[in-house]
């Protein structure tokens, strides 16, 4: 395919329907009996010709003529034809702008709705995401498996709707068989937690421009406030993008009073997600670290 043909997919044609079109400008005029006769028609078998032609027919770049029962196909002049094209382009482009704002309210209430997939959230877990902030989406089917040591996993993703940073946040849910399993896997299932996360982080592919650069997790901890009436170790996570700022987020594993035999790391790709879920599991159960200085429990 030559420059000059590849430019005019620009205008909507086929590989075919450029090079016939440009055959035309260069010959005037044509039947296609003659285009046929001619390489890189040659090869191919007429009724094929007939509807590259036909094509080109109906995006107004041919003008044809019957005399004496034979269809002559000519040209239309390449400055009728992309003024034309530019008209076309601008008028759709106006028809989008004034459709735009309609658009946008009814796409967004789709977005809005629940998923209709069919999954359900599984019930060890369904304690737990029955408290998260309502106006999250379950992103896809709850992923649930087995792991040497570290129970039974079932793992909960969430679109934050966040339009600035990151827009996921989860619930790493480990069911165990007896409570006396839970104490001696608390620190596989923290660690387990961290090395998914950073799996997930290192596959991230690039979407264009903006890929992830680098991230690093450093151990912090939840202070003591009204909404977090006791402090509870975690992991903070930085993470740097090829487009300046970075945005910080948030990693917390702990055991439930209440639900004995689980182990839960709650998770968030932004700081502000990763809290708004840590205080809602604060205020509905009493979140304990084993091994660490004592247990979270909303006042």
């Amino acid at each position: 395919m030559t420059l000059l043909e590849e430019r005019l997919r620009v205008l909507g044609l086929t590989p075919d329907e450029a090079a016939c079109y440009i055959h035309l400008l260069k010959v005037k005029a044509a039947t296609v009996r003659e285009i046929h006769a001619v390489p890189p028609f040659k090869e191919k078998k007429r009724p094929n010709v007939y509807k590259i032609v036909d094509g080109l027919l109906a995006k107004g770049l041919l003008d044809s003529e019957v005399k004496e029962g034979k269809q002559r196909l000519f040209p239309v002049r390449p400055h009728v034809v992309l003024e034309e094209f530019v008209e076309r382009k601008n008028w759709e482009l106006e028809e989008l702008r004034a459709s735009m704002p309609a658009l946008v309210e009814n796409l967004e209430r789709v977005f809005d709705t629940p998923p209709t997939v069919g999954f359900t959230i599984p019930a060890a877990a369904r304690p737990l995401t029955d408290l998260m902030n309502p106006a999250w989406i379950v992103r896809e089917a709850p992923e649930v498996f087995q792991e040497q040591g570290i129970g039974v996993v079932h793992s909960v993703e969430f679109n934050t709707r966040r339009r600035f940073g990151g827009d996921s946040a989860g619930l790493s849910v480990h069911e165990f068989k007896y409570t006396e399993h839970v104490a001696p896997a608390f620190g596989r299932a923290r660690d387990f937690a961290a090395a998914h996360f950073e799996s997930a982080m290192r596959s991230i592919k690039p979407h264009g421009p903006v890929h992830v650069k680098a991230f690093s997790f450093h151990p912090a901890s939840l202070d003591r406030t009204g909404k977090m009436p006791r402090s509870l170790e975690y992991t903070r996570i930085e993470t740097r993008l090829s487009i300046p700022g970075r945005f910080t987020g948030g990693m917390c594993t702990f055991a439930i009073e209440e639900l004995p035999v689980l182990v839960v790391t709650a998770w968030g790709a932004d700081a502000r997600d990763f809290m708004d879920a840590m205080q809602r599991l604060a205020h509905g159960f009493t979140l304990v670290q084993p091994g660490t200085a004592g247990d979270v429990r909303a006042a």
